[in-house]
């Protein structure tokens, strides 16, 4: 599971993070919703009892003043007497149908309350109607109060009073199953909210636990891969590659840089090398002409002492026919000083090369002289033979 979830995509492990927490506040919001509608529906049935039992009361009451105006009639005989009962009719008929109305999704208070009504109607017209129908004749008033006191107007009343206090008591028990209802809605509602509290307390820690694992770590371990690469460490090692979310494809990508890192380093070694070598072959060749150049710069003072000392050996023939001549002069460290003679010639301080390059002149001139004054001495000796 936790593989799974590590390998989808940090925005796939964000939504699943949010899911859970939103599946877990609506679960507990929509448990909590419901008790506390199923409390104000309970609390809209109790007001409801209430308005039973207040209107069930009034039922009573009308036909107790009913009941109280027919007796004063039967004391007094006199009509002033019967307002009460007339008032209490009125108010019953009105009372009577209202609280039919209220009950009228309870079938069984329907029929408590049609069994109340003919009890009452039963009293007004056998008991009142009969008593007060024989008050209104002088000759019957003593049977009136007889019947009255022969008790079967209160037991009629009774049963009214009976039947009533049944329709109430099913009113209360309803009052007492909805308060225990309530209750336990309270009770269901403060544990919902509870256990759903401590259910999202979790669930955040478990996912934040994850989300630290799976997303938080590896970013920070990346980081300080890139960092230390950055600094020139080539031998950190990448975790993450084998993953299939942004982690791994940055694991990859760094892992890339690596290499190229790597692959850069060998070839600037190579480089270095490759240009070491070419330092120390030019360092060779330099050493070796510096010891070519000293060698000949030996040679060359060798050869210019000897053809120094040829020269001013032939000197002095040379001024007599061109009255000029070349002198060299080396000095210790295989240069040679060229100079006029005293007579008007150029003095200077020529290298060895010059000098190299002066004597074969020298030497090719001396030649030709030489070849010219044989020939010359050849003509003159011919010249003489005839003679």
């Amino acid at each position: 599971m936790l593989t799974f979830f590590a390998n989808l995509s940090i925005l796939r492990k964000l939504l699943s993070a949010f899911a859970c927490l939103i599946i877990v506040s609506v679960a507990v919001g929509g448990m909590t919703w419901q008790q506390v509608s199923f409390i104000q529906t309970s609390n809209g049935w109790t007001t409801h009892t209430y308005k039973v039992l207040k209107t069930m009361d009034t039922v009573i009451a009308a036909m107790v003043d009913q009941e109280t105006g027919l007796r004063g009639y039967l004391l007094a005989g006199e009509d002033k007497f019967l307002e009460p009962l007339r008032a209490g009719q009125v108010a019953y008929e009105k009372e009577i149908a209202e609280v039919k109305k209220l009950t009228s999704d309870n079938g069984a208070q329907q029929v408590r309350l049609d069994d109340l009504d003919r009890a009452a109607k039963t009293w007004m017209n056998d008991i009142a109607g009969k008593e007060i129908a024989l008050m209104r004749d002088p000759a019957t008033r003593d049977q009136a109060r007889v019947l009255e006191v022969s008790g079967a107007g209160k037991q009629s009343m009774d049963a009214v009073r009976a039947k009533g206090a049944e329709i109430e008591k099913v009113e209360a028990d309803l009052l007492n199953v909805r308060a225990a209802q309530q209750n336990a809605a309270f009770s269901t509602t403060y544990t919902v909210a509870w256990i759903g509290g401590l259910a999202a307390f979790l669930i955040a820690g478990a996912l934040c636990w994850v989300l630290t694992r799976n997303i938080a770590k590896p970013i920070l371990r990346m980081t300080d891969v890139m960092t230390k690469l950055a600094n020139g460490d080539k031998g950190i090692q990448i975790t993450g590659i084998g993953r299939k979310d942004e982690i791994g494809a940055m694991a990859k990508a760094v892992e890339v840089f690596k290499h190229n890192a790597i692959e850069t380093d060998r070839l600037a070694a190579e480089q270095a090398k490759e240009h070491a070598a070419k330092e120390q072959r030019a360092s060779t060749i330099a050493k070796l002409i510096h010891t070519f150049e000293a060698a000949v710069i030996q040679i060359l003072q060798t050869v210019t002492k000897a053809w120094g000392t040829r020269l001013h050996g032939a000197e002095h023939g040379s001024d007599r026919r061109s009255g000029q001549t070349t002198g060299y002069r080396v000095s210790g460290g295989g240069r040679a000083d060229f100079s006029q003679r005293p007579d008007g010639g150029v003095r200077g301080r020529r290298n060895g090369r010059d000098v190299v390059r002066d004597l074969r002149t020298g030497h090719q001139v001396e030649q030709h002289r030489r070849a010219s004054g044989a020939g010359g001495g050849r003509h003159q000796h011919h010249g003489h033979d005839p003679c």
